[in-house]
């Protein structure tokens, strides 16, 4: 019985059992970013939040970089693009188990990020001193390409900018974008074109917790903020 648990309807559903991995973890407060998948097999990436970013293949942590301590990670076109931290003076990059890592020219720092209508989408994170309402994005399938770079292809639109609130999370929300404030959350809608997008409140008062802190399931998604866990489901919490 301890591989079973009691699901939200009250169904019993087992889980993969627990297994024990007898491996070091490399130096430093490691924080996990996310999983990788390639041909059906996960990789575990973690940063320690200062000079390097790792992955996990199962038996032994090994190093993706020794140049950036990832903030944030989201896989998309087979690669994992990592985020460089909010005050890093670096640029993120791309990683896959085949190529190795590497270096994308003016990709935005940040604490948070999402993969949506083919564009990547980074949030300024709760760490950040400049920008922390900024919601860039992507030239659409380039990840290459953002307004920093040459020739730019993404862009950039403010989150209810100025109200001393970071963007500190964002996640997929039905065909839409939720974006998580430290005390507020908003939803952003467009089209064709992020230019012709409508940002709308979701909610003035609850926000979220820190990146990691929005767990989906189902159709709701669960949010920490201050000592609660609130749902959200049909746009209301």
């Amino acid at each position: 019985m301890d591989n079973f648990e009691l699901d939200l309807d009250r169904a019993l559903v087992s889980r993969p059992p627990i297994e024990v991995v007898n491996t070091a973890f490399p130096p430093g407060d490691l924080r996990l970013l996310g999983i990788f998948y390639r041909a059906n097999v996960p990789y575990l990436i973690a940063s320690d939040f200062a000079s390097s970013t790792y992955y996990f293949n199962g038996t032994a942590w090994i190093l993706i970089t020794s140049s950036l301590g990832a903030g944030a990670m989201a896989q998309y076109k087979d690669k994992a693009w990592l985020v460089a931290r909010p005050g890093s003076g670096q640029s993120g990059g791309s990683w896959d188990p085949t190529n190795g890592y590497a270096v994308v020219s003016g990709m935005p720092e940040g604490g948070c990020i999402a993969v949506s209508k083919e564009r990547l989408w980074i949030g300024g994170g709760k760490y950040a001193t400049t920008n922390g309402s900024r919601l860039t994005y992507c030239a659409p399938s380039d990840p290459t390409r953002w307004p920093a770079s040459t020739p730019a292809g993404g862009g950039f639109i403010e989150i209810s900018g100025g109200d001393g609130q970071n963007i500190v999370e964002i996640i997929n929300y039905y065909n839409d974008i939720a974006i998580f404030k430290e005390h507020s959350t908003y939803r952003f809608s467009y089209a064709s074109s992020p230019d012709g997008g409508q940002v709308t409140p979701l909610d003035r008062t609850i926000g979220c917790a820190d990146a990691g802190c929005v767990v989906q399931y189902r159709s709701s998604n669960y949010v920490l903020y201050g000592e609660a866990i609130y749902e959200l489901t049909n746009a209301s919490f």
